[in-house]
């Protein structure tokens, strides 16, 4: 059977793609719906990092008791979560209650995806495709969340329809955009419901003890180690402020923004899809780190883009390679640790990237604000760090090979 095509892969990959939809429809609009209430940008960055902080602690909780509790029940509890996320964001914009309610929420903002569902339905994927299908089944869910991401920009464009076309004011043109949160979660929440047993972790293999198994510990420190600092890098740049990036240094239209962003989604999509066949050939830690510095190249090239279209040029060319490693670092994480350490290793390496990620942001919006003579400088700092992350990835795991004890065989 293909990747993730039975019963409950269709589920995952249905709850992937409209919770990827309407992170794209917030990745595109939130940012410029604080900027039009009179949000400051280091306030704005402030924003983006709780959001990520979030999805940091709700993550916490997951690695320590979803497996206990049940993967379902967590899930569902997320996405009732996120549907009180989006009722806050409907009420008028404050500091605290939109910082509260993307807290909560566990929200992605950055482009992607960093947070609890992820690291949950990472550990489920394993267990409902065969280990010769590991790598196209993730190439599979990340092409799905991208392309979520991708119509989820186009829908960001919403709001200045209602307010050019049908004279709505600033706030009540973006309160679609928050509704379409709330009825996304009450959908997630309805499709948990409907996942199988065989999504969740096996009686005889569950841990009397919290935390990350001694005999995965010291691979998966390190490699949280080393996605933390590429995390950290990313958090300069993630999708949220390139939009207002774009945003306040073109003062690029929304309707222009979100098809900008959907664009760069939809390369993405594709380059996530041949993600896995390249990884089968050239191996996963070569995919991840040989892509990923060509990609970063691009990023902080960005920065020196003298008009608008040369920015969008530069930045469709990286994302057409800066998530190829997403799929084949969960791939690649999911491989080298056993079936029944998955979740808490899956938890963990998320865990790293969101902390470390919950910094950046803020930093990005401080010196957006106060380095007016150069803006672009995040992307340079962004860029810079994540190269020397692809660095001391390639250095640390060339020699490492793939345990075949940790494969699975169905």
């Amino acid at each position: 059977m293909a990747p993730l095509l039975d019963r409950d892969g269709i589920l995952l990959l249905s709850a992937k793609f409209l919770r990827a939809f309407a992170y794209g429809v917030l990745t595109v609009s939130l940012v410029v719906y604080l900027a039009d209430t009179g949000f400051a940008p280091f306030q704005i960055g402030l924003v983006l990092s709780l959001a990520v902080a979030g999805g940091g602690l709700s993550t916490v909780l997951v690695i320590l008791f979803s497996d206990r509790f049940g993967r379902r029940r967590s899930l569902l509890i997320l996405s009732l979560l996120m549907a009180l996320s989006g009722t806050i964001l409907t009420l008028p914009p404050s500091l605290f209650l939109v910082g509260f309610g993307v807290l909560i929420g566990s929200i992605s903002l950055t482009g992607g995806e960093t947070g609890p569902f992820l690291s949950l339905e990472q550990s489920i994927i394993p267990e409902i495709s065969g280990e010769r299908e590991r790598n196209r089944a993730f190439s599979v869910y990340n092409f799905i969340g991208y392309a979520g991401l991708a119509l989820g920009s186009l829908a960001g464009v919403f709001p200045k329809i209602l307010r050019d076309q049908f004279g709505y004011s600033v706030r009540d043109s973006f309160l679609p955009v928050f509704l379409v949160v709330v009825l996304v979660a009450l959908f997630l929440a309805i499709i948990y419901l409907g996942l199988s047993l065989k999504v969740e972790v096996i009686p005889s293999s569950r841990k009397k003890r919290i935390g990350l198994p001694r005999s995965s510990r010291s691979t998966v420190l390190k490699l949280s180690l080393l996605f933390s600092l590429d995390s950290f890098g990313g958090g300069f740049v993630i999708q949220s402020f390139i939009s207002l990036w774009f945003y306040l240094q073109f003062q690029t239209e929304l309707s222009s923004l979100s098809l900008i962003i959907a664009a760069g989604q939809a390369v993405t999509a594709v380059s996530i899809l041949v993600a896995g066949p390249v990884a089968d050939r050239v191996g996963l830690l070569n995919t991840m780190v040989y892509t990923h510095i060509v990609s970063n190249v691009l990023l902080a090239s960005i920065a020196f883009a003298p008009t608008l279209p040369a920015a969008v040029g530069l930045y469709l060319a990286r994302q057409s390679l800066s998530q190829m490693d997403v799929p084949t670092r969960q791939a690649y994480t999911m491989a080298i640790v056993p079936v029944d350490e998955r979740m808490p290793a899956a938890g963990v390496t998320t865990l790293s990237r969101n902390l470390s990620q919950s910094v950046s942001p803020s930093i990005a919006g401080y010196l957006l604000q106060s380095l007016t003579i150069f803006p672009g400088i995040p992307f340079v700092l962004g860029g810079g760090i994540k190269i020397a992350y692809d660095l001391f990835l390639y250095r640390s795991f060339r020699h490492v090979p793939i345990p075949k004890s940790t494969q699975d065989t169905g």
